[in-house]
């Protein structure tokens, strides 16, 4: 029996931590098909194996047969949280005691010979896991797009207003119908300054330190 580790799958989702719970399942299949073996009148059919994932470690050892050059091995990796789903289509079992995920070799589904000049399995899963990022970047950019338009269509932009305080006043009082927290520039003498700007969704409230005219822009 081999055991195999996921140090690599580790290694491309950024720690155990990245596969909070989730399922390992190992098929050993010939030109996509389930492997059988026969032992007399019999024909086995061997079962998956399937290995839950919690806490970011397998619950038990992977521990399975090697291929031996009869079958390759179809290894997935499912991630309930986060969502996502790793896949090595046709890779080897060595014959060995211990062989981490990213270090098995692919094969040729047909005749599970090794293909040279492949990238090993390590890069296909950092590859899987770049896209992966890649997919939820943007299904979250796309729905923070999307309640920016519910919330445009809901919430319908008003056009700003200028303010005219053509007495001097330390305290101007401003009343608008945004229905909402408006924003607020005050200019004297042509010029943005800071005041103190006290705003509702009805009123804006715009204190000096001593009287002043100018103007201000609700938006």
């Amino acid at each position: 029996m081999t055991r195999i580790t996921l140090q690599a799958l580790y290694l491309a989702v950024g720690g155990p931590t990245g596969i909070v719970e989730g399922q390992v399942s190992i098929e050993y299949l010939v030109k996509n098909k389930p492997y059988t073996q026969v032992d007399g009148p019999k024909v086995i059919l061997p079962e998956p194996v399937e290995i839950q994932i919690l806490g970011g470690e397998p619950v038990s050892p992977i521990e399975v047969p090697p291929t031996g050059g009869r079958c390759y091995a179809r290894i997935r990796v499912y991630s309930y949280e986060p969502s996502a789903t790793f896949e090595l289509a046709a890779v080897a079992i060595p014959d060995q005691p211990t062989v981490d995920i990213g270090a098995l070799e692919k094969v040729d589904p047909s005749t599970y010979v090794p293909l040279p000049d492949v990238p090993p399995s390590v890069q296909e899963l950092l590859a899987q896991a770049e896209q992966i990022l890649l997919d939820v970047q943007l299904y979250v950019d796309e729905e923070i797009d999307q309640s920016v338009r519910d919330y445009l269509q809901e919430n319908p932009p008003t056009s700003g207003f200028e303010f005219q305080q053509v007495v001097p006043s330390a305290s101007w009082v401003i009343s608008h119908g945004f229905g909402r927290f408006p924003s607020v520039a005050v200019y004297v003498d042509g010029e943005e300054v800071w005041a103190d700007v006290t705003a509702t969704n009805t009123s804006v409230s715009i204190a000096f330190a001593s009287p002043v005219v100018g103007f201000a822009i609700l938006t």
